[in-house]
């Protein structure tokens, strides 16, 4: 398992102006990762290399499960992620709630 940047691209409703957001990722596999959103929230989603974004990677086409996690379940996969497997990751993540 790999930790990667994954780049998230909007366009702010009230300024119209672009924003880019950057979100700590893990890729379980080539093409899906679960990204962590302000140590709140951790999404399981498809995503492919950025090509706006050189050296992160995009959602690749929107589909993405939300799981809600708790500070402790954030520092707890901060600090050992290096040491765990995919499968012990999503189950940390899908059980926190």
């Amino acid at each position: 398992m790999r930790k990667v940047k994954i780049a998230y691209y909007y366009e702010d409703l009230p300024s119209n102006r672009p924003v880019v957001e950057y979100a700590d990722g893990f890729l379980i596999t080539d093409n899906l990762a679960i990204s962590i959103a302000d140590g709140k929230v951790a999404v399981l989603e498809r995503v492919k290399p950025s090509e706006t974004f050189p050296g992160c990677y995009e959602s690749d086409d929107g589909d993405y499960m939300q799981f809600n996690i708790t500070e402790d379940v954030y520092n707890q996969i901060m600090r050992n992620y290096t040491n765990m497997n995919e499968i012990e990751l999503l189950n940390i993540v899908a059980n926190c709630g």
